[in-house]
């Protein structure tokens, strides 16, 4: 009888420890919170010059999923890591240099200005990618992958130019422009 109860008790104890690792799972607060359905769609301007003029910016309430996203912690690592490699004390993710259109130093004329973050997602390798805009540069849209470290603390593991295209910055920049040009929402 005694086997028995402890067996039980062993199950109640794996299950509720079960449940709480899938709440835990699911309930990230920093990850995907950009809307699936306000994805923007590859679209050309060359091809549909109409295109552009029937895009209508998102309002102040279908950007309210973005309110406080340049307090986050993993965001504020972003502008930390700039700072200090503006500062001289180093590259966060100087082995991505190496890649053509990744690190600090192939975009001074941005990295100077703020960004406003406009997208978050999780990354395959853990962490999460930023996508931003520099509000003086509006011209490339970058990612920046931030890791979130086992022992507490960010690290920023890669930031890249996203190399769109000047069509898609364009749609890009008009349907998020009532975010954009909100300065307190840059960092």
């Amino acid at each position: 009888m005694k086997k028995i109860i402890i067996f039980i008790i062993i199950l109640i104890i794996i299950t509720i420890i079960a449940v709480l690792g899938i709440i835990f799972y699911f309930n990230d607060k920093l990850t995907d919170i950009t809307p699936k359905k306000k994805e923007i769609e590859t679209v050309s301007l060359e091809k549909n010059k109409n295109i552009y003029e029937q895009i209508v910016p998102f309002t102040n309430e279908e950007l309210s999923y973005l309110n406080g996203l340049e307090k986050e912690p993993a965001v504020k690592e972003i502008r930390n890591s700039i700072n200090r490699y503006s500062n001289g004390q180093g590259d966060d993710n100087e082995a991505i240099n190496e890649m053509e259109n990744c690190g600090y130093d192939k975009f001074p004329d941005y990295i100077s200005g703020k960004f406003t973050p406009f997208q978050v997602g999780k990354n395959t390798y853990g962490g999460v990618n930023i996508k931003l805009i520099f509000i003086d540069k509006p011209d490339k849209v970058f990612t920046a992958w931030v890791y979130d470290l086992a022992g507490g603390g960010f690290e920023l593991r890669s930031f890249c130019d996203d190399e769109y295209s000047s069509d898609k910055i364009k749609v890009i920049y008009k349907a998020f422009f009532n975010l954009f040009a909100d300065k307190s929402r840059s960092i």
